[in-house]
């Protein structure tokens, strides 16, 4: 991967809560529907769910499989057929009233007939209310198996996802007649959109990449023809190769679930995993190489209601719609500064009720309507302006923490062991240009920054703070972090001003804090025009500097705000009360409680 400076874009940047003011534009927060809880008769084709509700079976079916575990999980609308205009009037209201005005529907295509389609049909567009909100189709075009089977640990294949060109010609048609044409039909340019889950699957089937490319040139030829003006592509970031993205004209992407970005393997925290994923973004746009990459959340993943009860699936684990806001914060943010003009500010949410997939905004008899009340926090209530207050900072090790030498292997560890967010090092170079660790000028002997990088591949859930003591050989360490796989979980800080133009000439698309020293009579307002004149994304300070003054201008401005070093309680506390984003400290264990 070239131009690696973009895909210093920091996850650990997204992973901060966005702080601006209460936005007045109009943001597109589309759920994806998942259609299965209606008495689809090709059910009977897998011989499931007798009952006839459809998957509602397995969620009333599913039973713990560890302690703590909270399964069954019980809507708080009980189990209702999405394939009823009734229903879904109810679900459009609700949706629209909390913020979520699209939905996409995963829409199926197997042995030459639909499948699942009467949940779009008869339940979304039959509602009298369905102009409330958009809505678009992703294609989901993937092999199905027998995984919708909690009896069995069977996984072969029931239906392949595969396609002929006379098969594609005869579905596109479908589309552009019963859908592309309604007035609340989803358009991007204009243009409607068609999502593709597997990219990959589609070119398996129309026999290659040529052939799919044509197929895809004529499905367009259709849409003009038809008074559409074309048609845009989206595609889901799952199996996507880059080369299928050149060579079919792909227009656009997104995630629809971070379990594509990340594994759950181990059972991670919901806010770990999230985080990680969503840190993704910037590489993930930049070697797809799309013009256009939308931002996106899940609301967690757990797929064990699919399964018999003795066997045991990872899930992320402890998931709650206050973490759920914080991952709404950084999609914002991230939409708010890689939308480009004239495009929507769509971000796509999995799922609006992906059940047994652990992954649903619609309401449970636990956290009732807190899902989708974070969703309206965070984009429609002037309460959004100061969120800070609602999530706590993240914590960075500061080099040395807990008494271990500092730049060392020993003190990155030690940050990790001690669940710091983000571990600090300081960056140097040698009179030959190696990065090394070292906040002074190198005298030998000290750690290389590769060992730093070595360290942080071994730990996926942590992101490297690289405080910047020198700009001599800059792209160089830039070079090794891409090298290693770990660039989009490092960022920096320490990037003063007398560093700010060398920095920006050898980094001109890296992500970084610009380091202040205000004092009593510094005018806080020209601090903050300076770092958006610069493309800093917050600004980092002494905490003995930092104050309510500081915190707001940053927010309102979209800034956000690190400290360093925060060792005492009583500083600690303060600096939490005063809503910094992240606090960094020789003592990481204190910072987190």
């Amino acid at each position: 991967m070239n131009g690696f400076c973009k895909c210093f874009a920091t996850a650990a940047v997204l992973a901060l809560a966005y702080v601006g003011a209460a936005h007045a534009e109009k943001y597109d927060i589309a759920a994806y529907v998942w259609p299965a809880y209606q008495p689809e008769p090709r059910w009977g084709e897998m011989g499931i769910y007798a009952e006839g509700k459809g998957e509602w079976q397995n969620v009333w079916e599913a039973v713990p499989k560890w302690e703590g575990h909270r399964q069954p999980l019980v809507p708080l609308w009980g189990y209702e057929n999405e394939a009823d205009p009734k229903v879904m009037e109810k679900k459009i209201d609700a949706a629209v009233s909390y913020g979520v005005n699209v939905f996409i529907y995963d829409w199926y295509w197997y042995d030459k007939r639909p499948f699942l389609e009467d949940a779009l049909d008869k339940g979304f567009l039959g509602a009298k209310n369905n102009g409330k909100m958009k809505f678009f189709i992703m294609w989901a075009n993937h092999h199905f198996t027998r995984y919708c089977d909690n009896r069995s640990s069977d996984d072969s294949i029931v239906w392949r996802g595969w396609v002929d060109e006379a098969e594609f010609k005869k579905i596109s048609r479908r589309w552009i007649e019963m859908y592309f044409s309604r007035p609340n039909y989803y358009r991007i340019d204009g243009k409607p959109v068609l999502m593709i889950y597997e990219v990959k699957t589609f070119v398996e089937g129309l026999g290659g990449v040529a052939k799919a490319a044509a197929a895809l040139d004529a499905f367009r030829a259709e849409c003009v023809k038809a008074g559409l003006g074309g048609v845009h592509i989206m595609a889901s970031d799952f199996k996507l190769d880059p080369k299928h993205v050149r060579k079919l004209g792909i227009d656009s992407a997104t995630l629809y679930n971070f379990i594509h970005r990340r594994s759950t393997k181990g059972n991670p925290d919901y806010a770990d995993w999230a985080r990680v994923a969503a840190g993704r973004f910037d590489n993930a746009k930049k070697a797809l190489g799309v013009k256009m990459y939308f931002a996106h959340a899940s609301v967690g993943w757990d797929c064990n209601a699919r399964f018999p009860a003795g066997n045991r699936k990872s899930a992320a684990m402890n998931s709650t719609p206050e973490k759920f806001e914080t991952v709404l914060r950084r999609a914002k943010d991230w939409c708010d500064k890689n939308t480009p003009e004239g495009t929507p500010k769509l971000i796509t949410i999995n799922a609006w009720n992906e059940w047994t997939e652990g992954s649903y905004l619609e309401p449970d008899t636990h956290f009732k309507f807190g899902y989708l009340e974070a969703i309206k926090r965070v984009f429609c209530d002037d309460s959004a302006a100061a969120p800070a207050a609602k999530a706590k900072p993240f914590i960075t090790a500061h080099s040395g923490c807990m008494k271990t030498p500092p730049n060392t292997v020993a003190s990155i560890e030690k940050g990790i062991e001690c669940g710091a967010d983000f571990i600090e090092i300081d960056l140097n170079f040698t009179k030959d240009g190696v990065p090394v660790l070292s906040h002074d000028a190198p005298k030998g002997g000290e750690t290389l920054f590769q060992d730093a990088l070595d360290v942080l591949k071994k730990h996926e859930r942590v992101e490297l703070n690289v405080d910047v003591k020198s700009t001599s050989n800059l792209k160089e360490a830039l070079a090794l972090a891409e090298k290693a796989g770990v660039a989009d979980r490092v960022f920096f800080s320490g990037v003063k001003e007398e560093f700010v133009a060398e920095f920006k000439r050898q980094c001109p698309d890296a992500r970084f804090y610009y380091n202040v020293y205000p004092g009593k009579k510094t005018n806080i307002d020209n601090l903050v025009k300076r770092a958006k004149e610069i493309g800093a994304i917050g600004l980092n300070l002494n905490y003995r500097s930092a104050n309510a003054a500081i915190v707001r201008k940053c927010h309102e401005a979209g800034l956000l705000v690190s400290v360093w070093t925060v060792d005492k309680k009583k500083d600690i506390d303060r600096m939490k009360k005063l809503g910094v984003d992240a606090i960094a400290s020789n003592n990481p264990v204190l910072a987190r409680e």
